[in-house]
């Protein structure tokens, strides 16, 4: 049964609060209304305010887009976002998905969906990356081969040892012609081996390891020297300070 004031006082994090309850429970499927429909035990502190653990200016935001249908401004868009997934605001939702850090957000996560299960190696994989470049960090350029090999638990049919691996045909233009001062290599073992390059690129970038980069994911094929299977593949990420390349004919994209 709904019992709530129609003047609702809110701790939020430390921030007290007030609005009515019909603003709480306007979006109907957000939690915020589920929270203050009655269903809910909801948790009090010792003012007897209704508690909300989150922090009190971000929440602001949310109660601003209920009450006016406000947007929050750019650089607070992508912490709201956060706020507006966490409490089911689909409105609010769909109007920050247009600023360009929430895209960013959205393009990472479609990326990193790529990796299915195998994320927990992306970031081994990352860190690993990262410990390599270190080193070169303010170099013009930097390219870095990403060797995605099958886990592979039989021996090869030509033999009685593990297949071995070797680049399948000539390297594609797009790394063959790519001018970098250092180039590093780095491995993992996984029953995925698409998205990798994608990921590491977008993240490198975010990281703030270089202005500019690239991604070639799908270039070189790995098949065993024995039995000519296939066992893996080899991706690419460039890293560059400057806009160095013609994507459209290199075959190299931004991420």
């Amino acid at each position: 049964m709904n019992d709530f004031p129609d003047i609702i006082e809110l701790n939020v994090g430390g921030t007290v609060v007030t609005t009515h309850h019909s603003t709480l429970v306007k979006d109907e499927d957000s939690m915020l209304a589920a929270m203050f429909s009655g269903r809910h035990v909801v948790s009090r502190d010792n003012d007897g305010r209704f508690f909300i653990d989150c922090d009190g200016f971000l929440f602001k935001h949310i109660l601003e887009y209920l009450r006016f249908g406000t947007i929050p401004a750019n650089e607070q868009a992508l912490n709201v976002y956060g706020y507006a997934e966490y409490f089911g605001i689909n409105g609010l939702i769909k109007e920050l998905e247009v600023f360009p850090a929430v895209r960013s957000v959205l393009r990472k996560r479609s990326y990193e969906a790529h990796l299915n299960h195998d994320f927990h190696l992306y970031e081994e994989l990352k860190k690993k990356t990262i410990k390599e470049i270190e080193a070169f960090y303010g170099n013009e350029n930097i390219l870095i081969s990403i060797s995605i090999k099958l886990p592979l638990d039989v021996n090869c049919p030509q033999g009685v040892i593990p297949c071995q691996p070797f680049i399948y045909g000539n390297p594609k233009a797009g790394a063959s012609k790519a001018s970098a001062e250092t180039k590093v290599s780095v491995s993992v073992t996984s029953k995925t081996y698409t998205g990798w390059s994608k990921c590491l690129a977008f993240d490198l970038r975010e990281l703030g390891f270089a202005t500019y980069t690239y991604y070639l994911d799908c270039e070189e094929i790995l098949r065993c020297k024995r039995c000519s299977r296939f066992v893996g593949r080899i991706e690419y990420v460039l890293l560059g300070n400057n806009n160095i390349l013609d994507i459209d004919k290199s075959g190299w994209r931004k991420p």
